[in-house]
């Protein structure tokens, strides 16, 4: 499982915690030692800077206390699929609306993709309001692609 998703990572880290499998302050250890100090300081010399300049610890010597972390936020703005809210005149879309199509785990390269097809439904809601007309054409938004 070295290469499992972010967010199973995360949720087993969090398990081991929960379970009681992991340390007192609530985090497990990474264990990078097996790796050798040469592989370390070639392929992780990122990671071990900062183990030593924000932990104190070298991870040459000693394994990395770590706990779960969010790795993205899939949004809090409730939206539908046009990006409209409960607000009037509000629309959201991309990485702060909630329109619940990524379940549990966003894949990388969709984020993009979220804000062209929700932006462009967004766009088109707004310009077919019934007062779409009047709005200035800054105040317009562009359907284009």
């Amino acid at each position: 499982m070295e290469l499992a998703p972010r967010d199973i990572v995360a949720r087993s880290i969090q398990t081991e915690i929960n379970e009681g499998r992991g340390f007192p302050g609530g985090y497990v250890h990474l264990d990078l030692r097996h790796l050798g100090r040469q592989k370390i300081l070639q392929r992780l010399p990122g990671i071990r800077e900062i183990c030593v300049e924000f932990g104190g610890i070298d991870p040459i010597d000693q394994p990395i206390p770590i706990q779960p972390g969010q790795h993205y936020s899939m949004g809090g703005i409730a939206t539908d699929v046009r990006g409209r809210t409960a607000m009037a005149n509000l629309y959201a879309v991309g990485e702060c609306a909630c329109v619940s199509v990524h379940g549990a785990n966003r894949l990388g390269g969709n984020s993009l993709l979220d804000c062209i097809v929700f932006g462009r439904l967004a766009a088109e809601d707004i310009n077919n309001r019934p007062d779409a007309s009047s709005l200035e054409p800054a105040k317009r938004w562009s359907t284009t692609v």
